[in-house]
């Protein structure tokens, strides 16, 4: 969850309100992957975070991966990554400092939302995330 938190805490908020598990029944009966053609078998957050792009190029979807990774940089010590795209590769780059500050505020968001505390689900400043969000009033969530 912390990936969508980094994204928006709002869509992160909705997100948590599903099963955070892979394979359900309810995927598998109506999602196929494009690559295979079988029942998709991943989390309905998965699903939801395709949905972002509404097959737009210019979505901010590849912040959401560049979060991901910065997780991943973080526990190998590294400051570069490798996105798979449709068969291509496209690096990934972040300072030291920027991995170490999400992964705090990553981190410490997981361990509130784990051990049942209140927590404060703020709209993103990153507006144009905004325009891409499928949630038609994210002020009710």
């Amino acid at each position: 969850m912390a990936i969508y938190f980094g994204y928006c805490q709002r869509l992160a908020k909705f997100f948590l309100m599903f099963p955070q598990i892979a394979p359900i029944s309810v995927v598998e009966h109506n999602f196929f992957s494009d690559v295979t053609g079988l029942p998709a078998e991943v989390p309905i957050q998965r699903i939801f975070l395709d949905m972002l792009n509404h097959g737009d190029a210019e979505a901010p979807t590849d912040e959401v991966h560049r979060l991901r990774l910065m997780l991943g940089m973080k526990i190998t010590h590294s400051e570069q990554a490798l996105l798979g795209i449709n068969g291509r590769e496209k690096k990934i780059a972040a300072t030291e400092k920027e991995i170490e500050e999400f992964w705090t505020v990553a981190t410490s968001w997981a361990d509130k939302v784990l051990s049942g505390k209140a927590i404060a689900f703020s709209k993103t400043e990153e507006l144009m995330h905004c325009r891409y969000c499928f949630l038609p009033n994210c002020e009710v969530i």
